[in-house]
């Protein structure tokens, strides 16, 4: 069994799900060193310091593993010896550089910088979706070309050579035991959008599917819940009013428990979604026996690939509305497998694909023959 430092300066919502999932499942021993999941562009440039001085009482583990919210170079420049002979995988949950920003706010490019060199300093980089690795293949080389003079090269080159997906998991056992959802008559089915509230999830095209609904005179209620990254409940404040007498529940369930029961009531769960690197809550609802209804595109077809799963998947805002409405009049085809589909990115299966990674590090260690560790 190795010990492993687990380094995770946005240690809220997803990231902090996904840490303390990991350091559960694994068979090896984990140490967190972690910051609140708040002020991430500030994590991204000051957490470095901050975690090398609390690493000198720190006993150096056997393996590094570092969210990409951390100046993972700067963190070995300024860490004891013994951090930087360990080796060292850096994890993707998302990033900087294709992330979509609000409209009139402008890219950060320090910070793209920062994963840059977080990369150039790890040995194996990580990402949840095989969709996040290659739009951020794809958009490397542009940005590199953009940059002033003293273009750094090969950069692209060494993440697709020391990069692979790994996807998160998901811990289903605390959503409960999913039972088969059974109306009773004159029972209105429940339509579910359980995402972040931000403005890359579609609140427009969400709200453009309930006033379309509403025409056709579809009859269901609807439950609209999810963490939001930075509390911008303002974006659902004009949902009453839009929803009618149709809205069940609006807000973020503040515990596991809660959650659990809101997705216990719902027949269909859609995502509007216009950017998402994995999928986590519609594997969720998947597994509590919601049927998704998904665009086709993004990261959704790796979890469900489209030609076994056709029936889930929409690509345009009209057949969204119609699919949408076929699934609350008529209730949603016969798909055999679907849950069974989520059980993959449980954590205890993924948590074996996590140990493997970790076995074939430290087994290079060991022969002297770590990969990746010159910045090229």
């Amino acid at each position: 069994m190795a010990r492993i430092l687990l380094l995770e300066p946005f240690f809220g919502g997803s990231h902090r799900a996904f840490a303390e999932g990991l350091a559960r499942s694994s068979r090896h021993k984990f140490e967190l060193l972690t910051a609140p999941g708040r002020f991430w562009r500030w994590r991204m440039r000051g957490a470095a310091i901050d975690f090398a001085r609390r690493a000198r009482a720190i006993d150096p583990p056997d393996l590094l593993f570092a969210s990409s919210m951390l100046s993972l170079a700067e963190f070995l420049g300024l860490a004891p010896d013994g951090f930087r002979t360990a080796p060292r995988v850096l994890y993707f949950h998302e990033n900087q550089l294709t992330y979509p920003l609000p409209e009139n706010e402008r890219r950060d490019l320090h910070v793209v910088l920062t994963e840059i060199a977080s990369a150039l300093a790890a040995n194996r980089i990580l990402f949840n979706s095989e969709h996040h690795r290659r739009e951020l293949l794809a958009a490397l080389p542009g940005f590199l070309r953009a940059l002033p003079d003293r273009k750094p090269t090969g950069i692209a080159e060494r993440f697709r050579a020391l990069s692979s997906v790994l996807s998160p998991g998901i811990d289903f056992a605390s959503l409960g035991t999913p039972r088969k959802r059974e109306r009773r008559r004159g029972e209105q089915p429940v339509l579910l959008w359980n995402h972040r509230w931000e403005h890359d999830k579609g609140r427009d095209l969400l709200l453009d599917l309930l006033h379309g609904l509403e025409r056709r005179r579809v009859r269901f209620r609807l439950i609209v819940t999810g963490a939001p990254r930075g509390a911008r409940t303002d974006l659902f404040e004009d949902l009453p009013r839009a929803a009618g007498g149709i809205l069940a529940h609006v807000g973020f369930a503040r515990t596991r428990a809660a959650y659990a029961r809101l997705l216990a009531r719902a027949d269909l769960v859609v995502s509007t979604a216009r950017h998402e690197f994995f999928g986590i809550s519609v594997l969720e609802a998947i597994h509590a026996g919601a049927f998704p209804l998904l665009p086709k595109k993004l990261s959704y077809p790796e979890i469900l690939p489209p030609l076994i799963f056709e029936a889930c998947y929409y690509e345009s805002p009209e057949e969204l509305l119609d699919r949408a409405e076929q699934y609350l009049r008529e209730g949603p085809p016969p798909v055999p497998g679907l849950r069974e589909a989520a059980a993959p990115f449980a954590w205890p299966t993924v948590a074996r694909r996590f140990d493997a990674l970790f076995d074939e590090l430290l087994g290079e260690r060991a022969s002297g023959s770590v990969i990746g560790t010159r910045c090229g």
